[in-house]
């Protein structure tokens, strides 16, 4: 703001310019405390780190909206190649792509319809968490995941399939040419001291053959190192088993045909271990539950998945470089004293935050057995899950208490806190779980699609903006290929251009309002005679409506309001409306609405006026 030196004289004009709003919208602080930077609406419009205020840029329809009712439930890009790629959108429970429905080997009547989904592309395949299975896309075929078969001492030291309908069902009898043992499954992971625990082995032989097995155990540790009898000789495959001390044992297995004096087949398991007490870590969750997770990511070249129904605070994650294998014993249960469910999930740095409603954790680590859980807040949480964002070396969310930014503390990634940073317009925050975001253009963007409103964040300035227009009724925000696209409620796919100044068609207004400005002398009286506004306008003759508010006399505020026309100055593409104003007030204001299909641009605003003398 540039003020001249006030005079006395009643001949002298005075000029008062003001040509810095780079301050936002602030609609919480009283006018008398607002900086002259600040506005008390910034509608539609783009926030220049010099002060000047432009119309902001609009949004035309990139792909159509497939046809049948139902909810949006995502926009995805396939890439075949570093540069060709398909489009697929999800609604109603069912994937499309060109407009046509692919069908899912698998799920003939499509995936659950009441929550949204994600995908990840992991190498060259896209892995979409639909709520009712795991589903994989080639670029040809979309099916349910086939879950991953382990071998039966993988089974045993990294875990059965939770991929699987029953994971521990993942062997079975065959017929083959000579007699084998294929593999011995144990009832539970580890066994616990005085608590019994079963063995079945498996085998291979002919059809007509009838087998008997003998089962043997030994501690490592015990000085004679000899194998004991468990169960001889008999045509039953299990035995059920009770350990006296803890440690390591083993175990072996014989098989032969009935008649047969010596084994014809051997197995031994090398190393199972028995606890003194059961661990909680190993507690394995309900058989299913993963399928009904509609939330993927990828981290350290593995597939993470929850939003569980059943399990909800679960994160499942699968074995190194196999989608297809998600050992039960990689889950992690994320614990709150308040039992709540995983709202989001985001990598940050090298590491995982992963919020609920009202608590905050990171994961560290990379993989099961260096993993190390901290917790960064315990009073502030993320309300919706599609408003996590990263912006440079903080993440940002929307909590039950408005919008916040974690930021670590000091030097160290384990230790963090949030702050508040929509204290300008926290009365105009909705606290709505639809709410999704994305940091694009240096700014972080959430979109409340009931209300068809959004809001952007400056990370450099530190200030807000609002929009509103009919078609932000956006229920995702993604980018690809430095482009941000938006995908409305009936699944249309729209793209943001720096090139249309509508939303779709629909001419959105440009609103800016001012405080009440009193230019410094706040208990005097100011003749006005002419207010001037600047602009670049893309042509001479360009409109807009400008209201002038001012309190006159009586302490009544009085009402100028004309259609103002930018006329060429001496500067290049810079144009000036001017108002002649007549009147006498303590302190005015200005509001522009622009609702022209054109540029706009408010480079600042003069008052000419003489001051009265006291």
């Amino acid at each position: 703001m540039t003020r001249q030196r006030y005079y006395q004289e009643a001949w002298q004009k005075h000029l008062e310019v003001y040509q810095d709003f780079s301050g936002g919208l602030n609609t919480t602080s009283a006018q008398d405390t607002m900086n002259d930077r600040e506005l008390l609406e910034a509608l539609n419009v783009d926030l220049d780190e010099r002060g000047s205020l432009k119309r902001r840029s609009g949004m035309v329809s990139h792909l159509p909206a497939p046809l049948g009712s139902g909810e949006t439930q995502g926009y995805f890009r396939f890439y075949k190649t570093a540069y060709t790629f398909e489009e697929i959108i999800a609604k109603d429970g069912r994937l499309f792509k060109n407009g046509n429905q692919i069908p899912i080997e698998g799920l003939p009547g499509g995936f659950q319809t009441e929550r949204f989904i994600e995908a990840v592309q992991y190498y060259d395949k896209m892995y979409f968490a639909t709520g009712t299975k795991l589903v994989q896309y080639d670029g040809e075929v979309a099916k349910v995941v086939e879950p991953y078969k382990p071998q039966p001492l993988e089974a045993l030291y990294v875990g059965t399939n939770a991929l699987a309908d029953n994971p521990n069902d993942f062997l079975s009898h065959r017929t083959g040419l000579t007699l084998q043992i294929t593999g011995v499954t144990f009832s539970s992971r580890y066994g616990v001291m005085n608590e019994p625990f079963t063995l079945t082995a498996y085998h291979i032989k002919k059809a007509e053959d009838a087998v008997e097995y003998q089962f043997e155990y030994r501690y490592p540790f015990m000085e004679d190192g000899k194998y004991h009898l468990g169960q001889d000789w008999s045509a039953d495959n299990t035995w059920t088993f009770t350990a006296e001390g803890e440690g390591d044992m083993q175990f072996r297995v014989n098989a032969r045909t009935r008649g047969m004096t010596v084994a014809a087949a051997q197995y031994l398991v090398p190393t199972y271990r028995i606890k003194p007490a059961p661990d909680p870590d190993d507690i394995e969750p309900e058989y299913g539950g993963i399928h009904t997770c509609n939330r993927i990511l990828v981290h350290w070249d593995r597939i993470l998945l929850y939003g569980d129904t059943k399990n909800f605070n679960i994160l499942y994650m699968s074995h190194l470089k196999n989608p297809n294998y998600f050992p039960m014993p990689n889950n992690l249960v994320f614990e709150t004293t308040k039992n709540e469910p995983l709202t989001a999930v985001t990598r940050f740095r090298d590491y995982l935050v992963t919020f609920t409603d009202s608590s905050i954790q990171a994961l560290f680590g990379k993989s099961p057995s260096d993993y190390r859980r901290v917790v960064l807040n315990t009073s502030v949480g993320c309300i919706a899950p599609k408003s996590v964002a990263v912006m440079d070396n903080y993440v940002v969310f929307l909590s039950a208490e408005g919008v916040y930014l974690l930021k670590s503390v000091g030097y160290v990634d384990d230790k963090a806190n949030v702050s508040k940073v929509d204290v300008t317009v926290a009365n105009l925050i909705p606290r709505d779980a639809t709410a999704c975001a994305i940091v694009d253009d240096d700014q972080y963007q959430i979109v409340f699609p009931e209300r068809k409103e959004r809001f952007r964040f400056y990370k450099g300035l530190g200030v807000w903006a609002r929009d509103s227009s009919d078609s932000l009724d956006l229920h995702s925000l993604v980018i690809y290929d430095n482009s941000l696209y938006g995908q409305r409620e009936s699944g249309q796919v729209v793209k943001f251009s720096d090139s249309v100044y509508t939303d779709l068609g629909e001419v959105y207004p440009m609103v800016v309002e001012t405080k009440y400005f009193d230019f410094g002398q706040p208990y005097h009286r100011k003749k006005l005679k002419e207010l001037q506004i600047t602009a670049n306008t893309p042509q001479e003759g360009s409109v807009a409506l400008m209201k002038l508010f001012t309190d006159g006399s009586n302490n009544v505020t009085e009402v100028v309001e004309k259609i103002v026309k930018f006329e060429p100055t001496e500067k290049y593409d810079t144009f000036v409306a001017k108002v002649k104003i007549k009147g006498r007030s303590l302190r005015t204001k200005i509001r522009i609405e622009h609702t022209k299909d054109e540029p706009m641009q408010i480079l600042g605003a003069a008052f000419v006026m003489k001051l009265k003398k006291p």
